[in-house]
């Protein structure tokens, strides 16, 4: 992990939310995303943008 992490300084519209630049996504299963959601809330980790599901499977 680097420290080297650059402050956000643009944030672009997606699906209505407000998206810092850089940012990433991942791709989970359901019970993957509630694994991490669940670590990182536990842990007190601070969310720029709340965990959200974007793309729901058909």
């Amino acid at each position: 992990m680097s420290a080297n992490i650059p402050e956000p300084d643009y944030c672009g519209q997606v699906a209505g939310i407000s998206v810092p630049v850089p940012h990433f996504g991942c791709l989970l299963s359901y019970e993957q995303f509630d694994q991490v959601r669940d670590r990182l809330v536990q842990h007190a980790i601070p969310f720029v943008v709340e965990p959200y599901t974007r793309y729901e499977a058909r």
